[in-house]
């Protein structure tokens, strides 16, 4: 697998304060954690492995088995749809607009997951077969950290926009 801690450099006491929030409310349940940015970054990292992975297996199959194909996006469409994929993207795509620092981190993992399925496929060709039952498997039911995680995301967006924006505006003076 691959690392999904990413420091955030140079970021606002606002993103770190709505960061915390949101880690409150996406986080697994259990003991308190000391860093609520870790939680968060474990939380969101966690959801974003299983999409990126599923993702990436799906593009390598139909480069490996293009014969199968249909039924392989068909399967990972039901998934998307089933697991909320797209609000979640939608909701972390407004959150970068605002905190483009977090791109990068969000690019490794994408990279990391591309070079897993590449393996993954290379190594078992019936994986690519294999896809709609391994998108069933416990790891890759999401929705509700998806769920949670949706419009928390979206509330962190507003919230660094109205943070961002008065620096903007004083920027562009």
């Amino acid at each position: 697998m691959f690392s999904h801690t990413d420091t955030m450099s140079g970021a606002s006491a606002t993103l770190i304060a709505a960061v915390a929030a949101l880690a409150a409310g996406i986080a697994e349940p259990g003991p308190a954690r000391r860093d609520p940015v870790a939680a968060t970054s474990e939380a969101i990292s966690g959801t974003l492995v299983p999409i990126m992975l599923a993702d990436a297996i799906a593009a390598r199959c139909r480069w490996a088995d293009p014969a199968g194909a249909a039924s392989r996006d068909a399967a990972l469409a039901r998934w998307r749809r089933a697991n909320g994929v797209a609000p979640f993207e939608a909701a972390l795509a407004a959150v970068a607009t605002q905190a483009p620092e977090l791109a990068g981190g969000r690019e490794r993992m994408r990279a990391a997951a591309a070079a897993q399925a590449a393996r993954t496929v290379a190594a078992d060709p019936a994986a690519c077969a294999r896809l709609p039952a391994t998108l069933a498997q416990p790891q890759y039911r999401i929705r509700r950290i998806t769920t949670r995680a949706t419009p928390l995301l979206h509330h962190l967006a507003a919230v660094l926009e109205e943070s961002v924006r008065p620096r903007r505006a004083h920027a562009a003076r």
